[in-house]
């Protein structure tokens, strides 16, 4: 079993914790590749700008579908990711942790997968959930051209294309995420 310990917010103290086995196999990848992102830029709080940076660099992805879709150029993103995360607080020592966005995010992708039904919070369930906060990684994703309603609309594509092959369509598999 696998717990992240997370912190509401720098002022406050109260801490609670996290079970990541909700989480998809690929969603558990992301976020530990965030809090890697995170360590190496030297940034003690882990933001919505480490887990977006996590969710453009899987290879097989969901991510590189709903840019596409939307005609975002994936590097220029990133670069832009890139100078949102150097301008993040950076701190030598001290230990991880999710910042309140995060949190935020994470809590709402949740709820997202509860209501929807699923088991576990996928990648389609954090993608949603940027346009459920209010921070700067969403208005970059809105400048972008993306909404809510725009990636909704891509993870129902998806569903659909998916439907007809559902017995062997594995949401971590590349058939699943590029149409046909």
């Amino acid at each position: 079993m696998v717990w992240i310990l997370l912190t509401h917010g720098q002022k406050s103290k109260k801490n609670m914790t996290m079970n990541t086995n909700n989480f998809t196999i690929k969603m558990q990848e992301v976020l530990e590749k965030a809090f890697n992102i995170a360590q190496a830029e030297g940034n003690q709080a882990v933001e919505t700008g480490h887990l977006l940076k996590g969710l453009l660099t899987e290879e097989q992805s969901i991510s590189r579908y709903i840019l596409q879709k939307h005609n975002v150029a994936e590097n220029a993103l990133l670069q832009i990711v890139d100078s949102v995360i150097k301008s993040y607080a950076k701190v030598s020592g001290g230990s991880l942790y999710l910042s309140s966005d995060l949190n935020a995010l994470l809590n709402n992708a949740q709820q997202a997968a509860t209501k929807n039904g699923d088991q576990f919070v996928s990648v389609e369930h954090i993608w949603l959930a940027f346009f459920s906060i209010n921070d700067q990684i969403t208005k970059l994703l809105q400048d972008q051209g993306l909404s809510r309603k725009s990636v909704e609309n891509c993870i129902k594509e998806i569903k659909i294309r998916c439907e007809p092959q559902r017995a062997s369509c594995n949401w971590q598999t590349r058939p699943c995420y590029w149409p046909r």
